[in-house]
């Protein structure tokens, strides 16, 4: 093999590694944060009796939100785009990990939606599913418009979602 052939033979080598690379990084980089939103199962077969007065609101009637964030968490950008879709019906407020659990509210990851009807729980799990957590893949929208009525509190834990555990 000629030193011009080795050369070229090298110079593949590493583009194919430099591909390899990249697209492992970028695998990483997307999916780190993919992932059963309650892999402990923590929420399996519980209940809640969390109250939206126990976050400090007032109780008011009808439909209610808690959007959860935690500081840093890569996947905020992905649910801050279900806000806008949020009918005004809906009143709006935010609430930090730190404050749900200061309520004794087991919350395994954020960002997490934690919907109230006339004060009671009855949803608490991520806005979508899937690695990118969608607008057209939501799982509250339904619930929001008044278009699924749901029997008690939904725990969502098992579904896979962007997430940052907490």
């Amino acid at each position: 093999m000629s030193l011009k052939g080795a050369g070229r033979c090298a110079w593949v080598v590493f583009c194919v590694l430099w591909v390899i690379a990249t697209a492992w990084v970028l695998y990483y980089f997307t999916f780190a944060n993919y992932g059963e939103f309650d892999p402990e199962q923590t929420w399996l077969g519980q209940s809640s009796e969390l109250r939206i007065t126990d976050l400090g609101l007032p109780q008011g009637s009808g439909m209610h939100i808690v959007h959860v964030r935690a500081p840093y968490c890569s996947c905020n950008p992905l649910a801050d785009a279900h806000t806008a879709t949020i009918p005004d019906t809906v009143n709006q407020h935010w609430a930090s990990a730190d404050d749900i659990a200061a309520t004794g509210f087991d919350l395994p990851a954020t960002p997490a939606a934690l919907i109230f009807q006339d004060g009671a729980l009855v949803y608490a799990g991520p806005y979508a599913s899937g690695a990118f957590c969608a607008v057209e893949d939501s799982l509250i929208d339904d619930i929001l418009r008044g278009q699924q009525q749901l029997a008690g509190t939904y725990l969502n834990g098992l579904v896979r979602a962007c997430r940052c555990l907490n």
